[in-house]
């Protein structure tokens, strides 16, 4: 009788457990991105084609961070925001027929990034950088999603 019980025990404990998980129509395939716990690192994220795949796609990237969510916007950008010490970090990926890319990690100092679009309609994220004298000498960095990567914009925004 005991086995059973140690058994049951084994087989529950290795399962990983979810936080968090997104569902994501990407040109013709289905993603499935999921959030779980993770023994060494803390967490991982897993992003796996679930159907109409041309091929099999799977990612997977351990991360210290505690997750806060997950996001996805029409222009096939899965977004994934964590928090760890005093910084906000964003994490993006670009999710096509072809495969899963990274394209770009971000760190937010003491204030959460905002995700907004340019006057053209591109993506962008903007996370604040500064000093370790936490808000007085945070400026902030608009990040711009273009040709396929994050471009770092100047002040004047150009």
């Amino acid at each position: 009788m005991w086995y059973w019980f140690f058994a049951a025990l084994a087989l529950g404990a290795g399962q990983p457990t979810p936080v968090a998980s997104l569902r994501v129509e990407a040109e013709q395939a289905t993603f499935l991105a999921t959030t779980e716990e993770d023994r060494v690192h803390g967490y991982k994220i897993q992003i796996k084609c679930v159907a109409k795949c041309s091929h099999a796609i799977s990612y997977s990237e351990p991360i210290d961070d505690s997750p806060m969510g997950l996001f996805y916007d029409e222009n096939g950008l899965l977004y994934s925001k964590w928090v760890g010490g005093s910084a906000y970090r964003v994490r993006v990926w670009r999710l096509t027929d072809k495969g899963v890319r990274k394209v770009g990690e971000f760190a937010s100092w003491h204030r959460e990034p905002d995700f907004t679009s340019d006057k053209l309609g591109r993506p962008t994220i903007r996370v604040y950088e500064g000093g370790f004298d936490f808000a007085l000498t945070l400026r902030p960095v608009l990040w711009t999603y273009i040709h396929g990567r994050f471009i770092r914009q100047r002040r004047n925004g150009s």
